[in-house]
Parts: C-alpha cells; sequence; structure tokens
C-alpha cells in the first residue's frame, strides 16, 4: 500500500505534465500555423493591392458590401419572426445593388479618395496631428455626404424606386442618417490615418463598412432605427421650422413608403 500510494502522486504528476506540455506543444504548432496562414493571406493580399490596386478595392467592397447587406436581411427575416410575422421573400435585386455599389463605387471611389487626400496632406500638411486633422476633416465633410447620397441614389435606382421616391427618402432620412453614421467615423478614421498605411486604409475603412452596410442598408429598406429617434424627431422639427415650402405637408415628406422594399 506504501508503494502503491508512493506511486499514484508520481504517477499523476508525471501524467499532468505531459498533458500540459502536449497541449502547450499543440497550441504553440497551432498559433504558428495560425500566423503563417495570417502571414500568408496579408502578403498576398498586399502584392494583390501593389499589382492590381483599383480591382483588389473593388472585389473587396462589394464582397463586404454583399455580406452587409446579406447580414440585413438575415436580422430582418428573423425579427420578423420574433413579431409573429411572415417574413418577406429574400431580395436578390436588392442584394445585388447593394453589391453593385460596393463593386463599382465604393471600391474605385474609395480607392482614388483615400490616394488623393494622401498626397493632398504630405504636400501641405506640417505635422502628423494637422494631417491626421485634415484627413478626418476631409472624410467627414466631403467624402462622407457624397458617398451617403450616392449610396441612397445609386442603390434606389437600381431597385427600380422612382425618383419622386427617392428624392422624399433623401430629405427624410439623409441628414438623421448621416448624424447618426458620422458619428462614429471621425473616432474610426483619426485612429486608421494615425496607424494604418496609406494602401490599408480602406481595408479598415471596409471592415467598419461591413457593420456601417448593415446599418445603412436597414435605413435604405426600412426606416432609422428606433433607438435614434431622437434625431430623426431633431430633424423633422428642425424641417417643419426651416425648409418647409408653402402648401407642402410634413406627411408628404416623412411618410414611409410601404411598397419601396
Amino acid at each position: 500500500m506504501r508503494n502503491s500510494a508512493n506511486a499514484s502522486p508520481f504517477s499523476f504528476r508525471r501524467t499532468t505534465t505531459s498533458m500540459f506540455t502536449a497541449m502547450r506543444n499543440m497550441t504553440g504548432r497551432t498559433g504558428r500555423t495560425f500566423s503563417t496562414g495570417f502571414k500568408r493571406a496579408t502578403d498576398w493580399y498586399a502584392q494583390m493591392l501593389e499589382a492590381h490596386p483599383y480591382k483588389t478595392q473593388m472585389v473587396q467592397s462589394g464582397i463586404l458590401g454583399f455580406a452587409g447587406d446579406y447580414t440585413t436581411q438575415i436580422f430582418e427575416h428573423k425579427w420578423a419572426e420574433d413579431e409573429g410575422k411572415k417574413p418577406k421573400p429574400w431580395d436578390f435585386r436588392r442584394l445585388a445593388a447593394v453589391t453593385a455599389f460596393g463593386v463599382f463605387g465604393m471600391g474605385p471611389m474609395g480607392h482614388a479618395w483615400y490616394e488623393y487626400l494622401d498626397k493632398f496632406t504630405d504636400r501641405y500638411c506640417k505635422s502628423k496631428a494637422s494631417m491626421i486633422g485634415v484627413k478626418v476633416f476631409g472624410d467627414t465633410f466631403v467624402f462622407g455626404p457624397v458617398c451617403l447620397w450616392l449610396f441612397f441614389v445609386s442603390v434606389s435606382i437600381m431597385e427600380g424606386i422612382e425618383w419622386q421616391k427617392i428624392s422624399r427618402k433623401l430629405w427624410r432620412d439623409f441628414v438623421p442618417t448621416y448624424i447618426v453614421d458620422y458619428s462614429m467615423w471621425p473616432v474610426v478614421q483619426g485612429l486608421n490615418f494615425h496607424f494604418v498605411p496609406v494602401r490599408h486604409q480602406l481595408l479598415v475603412v471596409n471592415f467598419m463598412c461591413y457593420f456601417d452596410d448593415i446599418f445603412l442598408s436597414y435605413v435604405q429598406h426600412n426606416e432609422l432605427p428606433k433607438i435614434f429617434q431622437i434625431v430623426e424627431d431633431w430633424w423633422e422639427e428642425y424641417y417643419k421650422n426651416n425648409l418647409l415650402k408653402p402648401g407642402e405637408k410634413m406627411e408628404e415628406i416623412f411618410a414611409e413608403d410601404e411598397d419601396d422594399d
């Protein structure tokens, strides 16, 4: 019994040590495999970006646009089921429209914008702080509203929505969406411009655009989420007091179009 008792702890320690050694080795191999795979992927991406910058940006923007709207439609189906409603059929025309905007809109336009922005700040900005400030300002107040306007208009046209409804949607949704959307982008872009090389800046933007596309696609095909109701209420009040034309009715501008989808 004494020998057995003495042997048991030793066997346990030996077995435990061997187990943890094996786990450590396996984890190390897995980590090295992942690190090697990730490095190969980033090296391949860098090569593609160097050789075919516009094509690479177009493909990645299209993929992320597709993923954003696909995710939005999944959420819409789930929310409808949770409310006891019949989900709408999958809208492949809508999916194609958002994807096409990524490929032919955001991809080439974003690549050209960030290249130009980098050259402009290299020439005119004397410090890194001023460079980041100019880039964030330009991105927020120049590129941002243009890109958002083009998104609403081009996606709506590709979906076959008539211009009267597009115009009404722009008046109703553009300003509140811009306010909500660009409440986060200055922070994101400040970090992006400070830490990320220019050739990878659109990749960071596109990564955030995956989540942004979910938000924009929801607004495009529904309305501003209720959590941002305070922004929508402010815009309606401002429009009523400052922009409403004589004879124009608020309900004609801010009524939701049930058949836009």
